[in-house]
């Protein structure tokens, strides 16, 4: 029995020894991305949570980052970095958040808009006070894959919704493997601009994969900032609203509403690509006549981009080591995956979106002051939607919104659908009105 014993031990020791060289090489070599997936799929859990722990880059926030691999054959692999909540509250609720484009980083949403941190623009990290981890967890993920840290071979890059929602979905079953301590928290996702159309896509897929698979996804609504879902009924409006603004004159107005015209025919006859290249050429026309260099504020005409600064921070030495991406080379702006799903940006998630307004709640908030997701031009999407809660929508008042006794904006709410005016900002409402869009 003595030798057996013996042969045991040696046999464990050697098994040890072998999963401990396995792991140390996936955790320690900084050349390479921390990919998670071999780790999750062995079962080694708190190894794969260790390896992700991130070193703070400031102060003692605690976060985690690495790499799941969502599609193996093309080499697809999504970057998140996660914040488990300041406050301790193991039941507080989970946002995954993502930035649109397509092709621009969530990393913009964190230093730009809700994250712990604010970059400078020297480069030098500041805390934000007000901030999402404050009282929730919150997942950044770049998205789709070829954003930011994100990446994959050629043939895997997202050319279509349904390829970012999969890819997505694929992620956060990962996630949930990976910190199965969240399974039961209520799960919200939310985003920005053109994550108008992701945000809708990936929740539509975790309904459909609910419905089927043994672990669900414990989705309880979906919030957009600024969304982009519904191209045509954004357009139809578009020359009304910058008359009424000041910024064409009537003659402007008919050619406004001509050429718009023409984009809602072409989205009509699903020629997608004709109607983005001719909806590009109806902005640089507004650019032009206004003497604007940007959408974002009315009050704001010059052109402001976090994208240099934030290329300069990621890349530096010390952070990519803390985030564990190797020698990956991070993209704030990735005109590839625009040019890749450049077909899709003309197509609605409306009809997704009609179902999930009958199963979950749903959010959307505009900026007073923006000028390419317009507020009356995403009332004119609301106007459109075919739900249970159409008619009632249409008929329902307005009420005033109050922050901390101030007007903040104008809401309204009928099932589990509420929109938003909110006053004093911009397209970028996090960065606007910081307070506000964390209320």
């Amino acid at each position: 029995m003595t030798l057996i014993y013996y042969i045991i031990f040696i046999f464990l020791s050697i098994f040890h020894k072998q999963l401990c060289l396995e792991l140390t090489s996936t955790i320690n070599d900084f050349n390479d991305p921390l990919i998670l997936t071999p780790l999750i799929k062995k079962g080694n859990i708190s190894y794969a949570q260790n390896a992700a722990k991130v070193k703070p880059l400031m102060g003692d926030i605690n976060s985690y980052a690495g790499f799941f691999t969502v599609d193996k054959r093309y080499n697809s692999n999504l970057f998140f970095w996660f914040f488990p909540t300041a406050n301790k509250n193991k039941n507080s609720p989970l946002i995954l958040w993502l930035n649109g484009g397509p092709g621009v980083t969530s990393m913009v949403g964190l230093f730009e808009g809700h994250g712990p941190y604010y970059l400078a623009e020297n480069g030098t990290l500041i805390y934000r006070k007000h901030n999402w981890v404050s009282d929730h967890s919150v997942i950044y993920i770049d998205n789709p894959v070829g954003t930011g840290f994100s990446f994959s071979d050629p043939e895997g890059i997202s050319r279509t919704q349904a390829d970012v929602a999969k890819n997505l979905y694929a992620g956060l079953v990962q996630f949930f493997e990976l910190f199965p301590e969240y399974r039961s928290n209520s799960f919200f996702v939310a985003g920005e601009s053109y994550a108008g159309k992701y945000v809708p896509a990936l929740c539509y897929e975790i309904h459909m994969k609910n419905s089927k698979a043994e672990f669900k996804i414990n989705l309880i609504g979906l919030a957009i900032a600024s969304g982009y879902s519904d191209p045509k009924h954004m357009i139809e409006g578009i020359g009304e609203y910058y008359y009424q603004m000041g910024f064409i004159d009537q003659n402007e107005k008919v050619f406004y509403n001509n050429f718009s015209k023409i984009i809602c025919d072409l989205i009509d006859k699903k020629l997608w690509l004709s109607a983005k290249n001719k909806m590009t050429e109806l902005h640089f026309k507004f650019l032009d006549l206004s003497g604007f260099s940007s959408f974002y504020n009315i009050l704001k005409y010059e052109h402001y981009s976090p994208f240099e600064k934030l290329d300069k921070f990621m890349q530096k030495d010390v952070v990519k080591k803390s985030l564990h991406v190797g020698n990956k080379t991070f993209t704030s702006y990735s005109n590839d995956v625009m040019i890749a799903m450049s077909e899709n940006v003309m197509i609605s998630v409306k009809p997704m979106l009609e179902i999930l307004l009958e199963n979950y709640r749903v959010l959307y908030y505009y900026g007073q002051l923006d000028l390419i997701t317009s507020y009356p031009l995403a009332v004119n999407v609301f106007n459109n939607l075919n739900w249970s809660g159409s008619g009632e929508y249409k008929n329902a008042t307005r009420k005033k919104w109050f922050v901390k006794n101030t007007l903040a904006g104008y809401s309204k709410t009928v099932k589990n659908f509420t929109e938003v005016l909110v006053r004093n900002a911009g397209h970028l409402i996090s960065s606007d009105q910081p307070i506000r869009a964390l209320e």
